[in-house]
């Protein structure tokens, strides 16, 4: 018999086993950890928790790769009772009444899922619509007011020649007007960055 255990075949036949255990368990992984499906035995709605049984999957892949293929078995017969008994429709009042509670639950779940990967996008549209609006409202004013020191500037120059303060503004307004569209263009691209993930 210890012959027998070197032999390609039995190698093939543990590595097949521990191949369908990763299997089953990746298989396990795609399906939602909660889901509501109708009963086999009736038309009812019966809640099944599958994330015991893929934690019981992982654990049954460690014990099978310390080698305890008995603990590992069990293990898997357990959730596999487990699975088959979520199948079927609770026979008391209080269970279908539970079973009930927990399937809308369920359910009211799988249909907030969807809005949960949609709100973030829409709140950021949102913001972004919002924060263009102010800016394009708020523009024709900002953009206006310095072209009109500006010319102010040059019409108290030309009317009071010896004067200080209107050259002052013609020379302060397009250092200020540079810093300030620096300033913006720095805040909007921060902004974009930010938002985009560059």
């Amino acid at each position: 018999s210890c012959d027998l255990i070197g032999e390609e075949r039995f190698v093939d036949r543990v590595n097949m086993l521990g191949n369908s255990l990763k299997k089953l368990c990746d298989n396990l992984s795609i399906f939602p950890i909660e889901l509501t499906v109708p009963c086999i035995d009736s038309f009812a709605l019966c809640h099944i928790n599958l994330g015991e049984a893929m934690d019981g999957c992982s654990e049954a892949v460690q014990q099978f790769e310390n080698g305890r293929t008995d603990k590992a078995t069990a293990i898997l017969k357990e959730q596999c009772n487990n699975i088959r008994s979520a199948f079927t429709s609770p026979t008391s009042v209080e269970d279908k009444a539970d079973s009930k509670v927990k399937a809308f639950d369920a359910l009211v779940n799988i249909m907030r899922y969807p809005l949960r990967l949609v709100v973030p996008s829409v709140e950021l549209t949102s913001l972004t619509i919002s924060a263009l609006h102010t800016v394009l409202m708020v523009l024709p004013s900002v953009v206006g007011i310095p072209p009109g020191f500006m010319a102010a500037g040059y019409i108290s120059k030309v009317l009071a020649p010896h004067s200080a303060l209107p050259g002052a503004v013609i020379i302060l307004v397009p250092l200020i007007l540079a810093t300030v569209t620096w300033l913006v263009y720095t805040v909007l691209f921060q902004y974009i960055t930010q938002t985009c993930g560059l």
